[in-house]
């Protein structure tokens, strides 16, 4: 071999690929260039011609393509022996990005084909992907995505970003993020250097609606509300105003309540942002949600009509449920106003009854002038307890009270003859008479002195003259009045005996009467 003929090596490479025997691929060759042009096409579709020289030298700009192409081809074929040539022959090359082009031109399945081989360390991974993804048009990212491979990659590596930017630049990134889409379930971005591309993540909507997630996004976009997140999760958003985070939570907001919200443990949300987080819930029909919220959130409503009003006329059920559960939860302010509210509504039940026994002391001393004649009607012919009755009918007056007597509970009517919580009038005693004959001597009892001046013929008769005669609490001098008017014509033995044991004052009449009485006795 003489002048620029090739050499006795470069010939037996040439021999080795006709003969189908395999040098190694690190075998020296000397004129290249030559070898190259003696070698035929067909030949470049066998393993024999895997040289790391000579596929050096066909990247070599004006080199036969056709050749270049067909070992490519070759490499692209998914056999082991051509990976491990590859891999080798990366570090080797000094021509690195023509050769990452013409790989990819022709096996748009490499990345695949890597991210499925468990030999390939993480770093080694991340090398060929930045190589990649440096070396192929935005446009084609998508041809390169063979199953979802790439995009899984970046969801399932949380320090990606950070990976990236040591090779890949921020632009790149950026728009690689643009045409994959990845949705982030965790992302490191410490030391991220170049904002643009967490605010493509950010703006884009590119990560799921977990804690982890927003935690980071809101430290980078809005630090100074980062403190309050874990106990304010949605007064938070509210603050981050029009922005890409909040109008994502917003237009998935039930998610953002069970990933997020539920997620933290002591809940101390805004009251208004609760009550318009409410009404976004509601919106979407997850009054569920709602009804969980009100059982985490530390807050109280002032006004039990501010929350869900405007869904009272198609939702009237489920915003009960809601009010009930305010009411159970004690996230109510205690007031007349408020069980009035609920009142009108959906009227008294055995919710707002234990909302008013539980908070009775309360109540006494609050605000009445929302308690009209009407309301206070009602309450009295519900069914609270006696001893809630008590306390709060003596606070409760009413302008003209005109309840009829048999529509009130027999409990209940007990407490207001007691209380004297009406006046008395000889209808109202004959109607309580009609109701229980016991309570209406009470009444006349607690009424004496102006029951006796009113007291006629029409209701008397020889019983409750007895029961009067007997009663402790009429006084000697209201006896002796009743026994004036009446003894006369109802006397008997047994009053007889009543009005000499009381010493009580008669006529020369009533001591006739009485007299015949006790002898025919």
């Amino acid at each position: 071999f003489k002048g620029n003929t090739i050499t006795k090596d470069d010939m037996n490479f040439i021999l080795s690929v006709k003969n189908q025997e395999a040098k190694p691929w690190d075998y020296a060759i000397t004129k290249t260039d030559m070898v190259i042009r003696r070698l035929q096409e067909y030949e470049f579709e066998r393993k024999e011609i895997y040289n790391f020289d000579l596929l050096e030298q066909l990247l070599v700009g004006g080199n036969d393509n056709v050749k270049l192409e067909l070992f490519f081809k070759q490499l692209a074929d998914e056999n082991i022996t051509s990976w491990k040539f590859i891999d080798e022959f990366i570090d080797r090359t000094n021509h690195i990005n023509e050769f990452i082009k013409g790989l990819a031109r022709d096996w748009h399945g490499m990345w695949w084909y890597i991210t499925q081989q468990n030999t390939i360390t993480y770093d080694r991974q991340l090398h060929y992907l930045c190589l990649l993804l440096s070396n192929i048009a935005d446009a084609d990212i998508h041809d390169y995505d063979v199953n979802n491979s790439m995009k899984e990659y970046f969801e399932n590596h949380v320090d990606i970003l950070q990976k990236l930017q040591e090779q890949v630049s921020a632009e790149k990134i950026t728009k690689v993020l643009l045409q994959l889409k990845p949705c982030f379930r965790e992302l490191n971005v410490e030391g991220l250097q170049d904002t643009q591309v967490l605010d493509t993540v950010c703006d884009n909507d590119m990560y799921k609606i977990n804690v982890f997630m927003l935690n980071t996004l809101i430290g980078f976009k809005a630090p100074a509300l980062i403190d309050d997140f874990e106990c304010q999760p949605y007064t938070v958003v509210v603050k981050l105003g029009d922005s890409p985070i909040s109008h994502y939570i917003h237009k998935n907001i039930k998610q953002y309540v069970i990933n997020v919200v539920l997620k933290q443990d002591a809940l101390k949300d805004e009251s208004e942002h609760i009550l318009e987080l409410f009404k976004r819930l509601f919106e979407n029909n997850d009054d569920e949600v709602v009804l969980e919220l009100v059982k985490r959130e530390t807050f109280k409503v002032d006004d039990i009509s501010s929350v869900l009003s405007d869904f009272m006329e198609d939702n009237s059920d489920e915003v009960k449920v809601v009010w009930q559960a305010l009411l159970e939860h004690g996230k109510l302010e205690v007031s007349w106003g408020n069980i009035r509210t609920y009142w009108e509504n959906y009227g008294f039940d055995n919710c707002i009854n234990k909302f008013i026994t539980d908070n009775v002391l309360s109540l006494k001393d609050a605000d009445k002038q929302c308690c009209d004649d009407e309301f206070i009607s009602e309450l009295i012919k519900d069914n609270l307890s006696e001893n809630v009755y008590k306390i709060l009918l003596p606070e409760l007056h009413m302008n003209d009270f005109n309840v009829k007597l048999s529509d009130i509970p027999k409990d209940n009517l007990g407490v207001m003859v007691r209380c004297r919580y009406f006046a008395f009038s000889i209808d109202r005693f004959k109607e309580l008479r009609k109701l229980d004959e016991v309570l209406a001597v009470k009444y006349i009892s607690l009424n004496q002195n102006i029951s006796v001046k009113n007291i006629d013929e029409s209701f008397m008769d020889r019983k409750l003259l007895r029961e009067l005669l007997v009663n402790e609490d009429i006084t000697i001098h209201n006896k002796n009045e009743l026994l004036r008017m009446f003894a006369v014509n109802y006397m008997n033995a047994e009053i007889a005996e009543i009005m000499n044991q009381a010493e009580l004052s008669i006529t020369k009449d009533i001591f006739e009467v009485a007299w015949n009485c006790l002898e025919l006795g």
